[in-house]
């Protein structure tokens, strides 16, 4: 359980990482404020992929913990993510 709770929080980190190369890279692109072709490259060939792991990462932990509940009163901070007792 430990290990998905630290898997969950470096993936979140990363996340942030790859949203700022996307809001960079985007930014480039439409602005010119780098090469176009290495903003399109990054943007659309090698950023979705790790993207989306990073994001299946991040919030699979948080879901097997809510679906994993059976009877109990949803709480009203479901998807935080300070770890269970």
């Amino acid at each position: 359980m430990k290990t998905l709770y630290k898997i969950s929080q470096y993936s979140g980190w990363v996340l942030l990482l790859f949203m700022v190369l996307y809001f960079v890279t985007g930014y480039g692109r439409l602005w010119n404020a780098m090469d176009p072709v290495l903003a399109k490259t990054i943007h659309e060939k090698i950023l979705p992929i790790p993207t989306i792991i990073a994001i299946v990462a991040h919030i699979s932990f948080r879901l097997k913990i809510i679906f994993s509940r059976k009877n109990e009163p949803p709480h009203h901070n479901e998807l935080s993510l300070r770890e269970e007792k």
